[in-house]
């Protein structure tokens, strides 16, 4: 890992003391949460990172990358709290935080990112189901499962995502869904 992601891990492991911000009680379990995040990722695109707790997956990508345009969403405060920290102490510049329930943001964000990733937010279809409507018709949803995870196509009324790739990791699988054109 880079000397970033280093101090990241660190600082995750420091203040997960504090508050609960990663189910990760160890040392080793954070730095490889932290490596599970960094899959090959497109380098450009608007993307939202859905119950980011303390900044996973999404911060080990934009420490990596810093020119993608990231938002954080988290409905804990004192999460956020904690990864506004986090940030301020790694000394890079601000991404988009926002604070508060997902169905808040959406009359401003609905559309808007060409990604949704997320991490141990909940079941598939829970998570989908709050990607769905901020995500572009077209747009992807990359989300971090059990190892082994096998995903299927959704449906709900207005959307359908397709089931794509599914890249391995360490301790997880991240499955990619895509938002059918047209639909949402």
């Amino acid at each position: 890992m880079t000397p970033i992601l280093e101090e990241y891990a660190g600082l995750l492991y420091r203040y997960r003391k504090i508050i609960n911000v990663t189910g990760a009680r160890s040392r080793e379990e954070i730095r490889s949460l932290v490596e599970d995040s960094l899959i090959p990722f497109p380098l450009s695109g608007r993307i939202l990172d859905l119950g980011t707790g303390g900044g996973l997956p999404g911060l080990p990508l934009y420490l990596r990358n810093p020119v993608l345009e990231m938002a954080f969403l988290d409905k804990s405060r004192k999460k956020m709290n904690v990864l506004s920290l986090i940030i301020q102490k790694l000394d890079i510049s601000y991404p988009l935080l926002l604070t508060g329930e997902a169905s808040r943001f959406l009359p401003q964000y609905e559309g808007f990112f060409d990604y949704v990733i997320s991490r141990g937010m909940g079941e598939t279809a829970f998570v989908l189901d709050f990607a769905a409507a901020f995500l572009k018709p077209g747009g992807k949803a990359w989300l971090w499962k059990p190892a082994g995870f096998v995903p299927n196509d959704y449906q709900r009324k207005g959307f359908v995502f397709t089931a794509g790739e599914v890249i391995p990791r360490t301790f997880c699988s991240v499955a990619v869904y895509k938002k059918r054109d047209g639909e949402g």
